[in-house]
């Protein structure tokens, strides 16, 4: 996708992008423009957007591609659901849409998310098209779950590129993010070119074309990893035997001649 694109790269300064906090409920929509370089090699989510610290116990939502051993088979594009079931309890669903991601391509993907049990039937309804085959059709999935509240519950920041903690990283790069505080039908989704009923409303609408590295979007930030704590343990006594060592060779004249 060239320059007009977000690239996202795990284990560097750009890996994670901070969206301002949004009022977000029960039934939301997210779009997408993107591409996926790669997936793990273990059962790690590539997560393209998340708000959600990967404790199954905390409420949250993370939106993603599942890797090379997953229980849901490779490039599934999947939701993952932290809130109150009809019980009142707090429990841990994936979404699963069976739509498989392609990779180095640039993809439309979109999903509805209604979490909103109380009104409605629980349900996230997919939709994925292949940008690079001027033939391809849009593909859709609804499927049922069991959240029906409180996945927006907690003030969790809204990342791009991953999660609030460590791994699950998204490898690649993202040119266009919309999401819109309602459910939308496909005929009014961003990628057709007029949208049935006239423009919807969104909350924000990145196009990523900005040249700020450090501020891609408005209101966004990048969020850096924070150095760790030196550790107060001494170090073990091969450690400080191979630390004297080394000492003791870098201030002779020979290690300096042969240097």
């Amino acid at each position: 996708m060239g320059d007009k694109a977000l690239w996202i790269q795990p284990e560097s300064r750009f890996e994670r992008l901070q969206l301002p906090e949004l009022k977000l409920e029960g039934a939301f929509t997210i779009e997408a423009v993107a591409t996926l370089d790669r997936i793990y090699g273990d059962a790690s989510v590539s997560t393209l957007i998340s708000s959600w610290n990967s404790n199954n116990g905390t409420p949250g939502w993370s939106m993603g591609v599942t890797s090379a051993k997953s229980g849901y088979q490779p490039r599934n594009f999947i939701l993952q659901l932290i809130g109150e079931n009809a019980q009142g309890k707090v429990a841990y669903e994936v979404v699963a849409s069976d739509l498989r991601f392609p990779l180095n391509k640039p993809v439309y993907l979109a999903a509805a998310i209604n979490a909103n049990g109380d009104k409605s039937t629980p349900t996230v309804t997919f939709f994925m098209k292949d940008l690079s085959d001027p033939k391809a059709t849009m593909q859709s999935a609804v499927v049922k779950h069991s959240i029906v509240r409180g996945i927006n519950e907690n003030k969790i920041p809204l990342l791009i590129g991953g999660r609030s903690g460590a791994g699950h990283q998204w490898d690649g790069q993202i040119a266009r993010l919309s999401i819109s505080k309602s459910l939308l039908t496909e005929q009014q989704l961003f990628v057709n070119t007029v949208a049935e009923g006239g423009p919807v409303p969104r909350l924000v609408d990145y196009d990523f074309s900005s040249n700020d590295g450090e501020k891609p979007a408005p209101e966004t930030s990048w969020m850096r990893k924070q150095p760790s704590a030196k550790s107060t343990e001494p170090p073990s006594a091969i450690v400080s035997a191979v630390a004297d060592l080394c000492h003791a060779l870098m201030t002779s004249n020979e290690f300096l001649y042969l240097h």
